[in-house]
């Protein structure tokens, strides 16, 4: 899979990447933003603050748009050309998939907080508290990992 990480792309292009792809969305599918907002069950403001560049979507709200548009994140975010992705037969909690990757690579959670430009109470909420990173760190992620953000997020068995 081609990526784009961090390195090559700033956070607010690779966010600004998100805005693109829905307008995208809207138009090949020839919905408006509150027919859209209906179907995929988002508030309707939320759509429109989207478009307007207002408002960051939840790292929650871009995984439900991902799965609506059955698209995969690194796509929704421009990290990848590649549209689609392989489904996980069961799919991994964030959390899991997080001490999986720090296990196997050896990494601790203080470099990924690091990394990431976070602190480590951040990191302890998403594996203590169920919590999901934000959008920009996600990418981040991915990219300290070396992975997908679907992969990362337990969406894909493939890294």
């Amino acid at each position: 899979m081609e990526k784009y990480r961090q390195g090559k792309k700033n956070t607010m292009q690779i966010l600004s990447n998100f805005y693109d792809t829905l307008r995208e969305f809207l138009t090949e599918k020839e919905m408006t933003p509150r027919m859209f907002a209906k179907q995929a069950g988002f508030p309707e403001s939320a759509v429109y603050y989207w478009l307007d560049r207002t408002y960051v979507p939840s790292t929650a709200n871009l995984l439900r748009f991902a799965d609506f548009c059955d698209v995969s994140l690194d796509y929704l975010l421009g990290l990848s050309e590649t549209r689609s992705f392989r489904r996980a037969a069961q799919p991994v909690p964030f959390a899991e998939r997080f001490r999986t990757l720090l296990q196997q690579t050896g990494k601790s959670q203080y470099a990924a907080a690091k990394h990431c430009g976070i602190g480590c109470s951040a990191v302890s909420k998403w594996l203590h508290r169920g919590k999901l990173p934000r959008a920009d760190t996600l990418v981040k992620l991915a990219d300290f990992f070396n992975c997908s953000m679907d992969y990362l997020l337990g969406r894909t068995d493939i890294p």
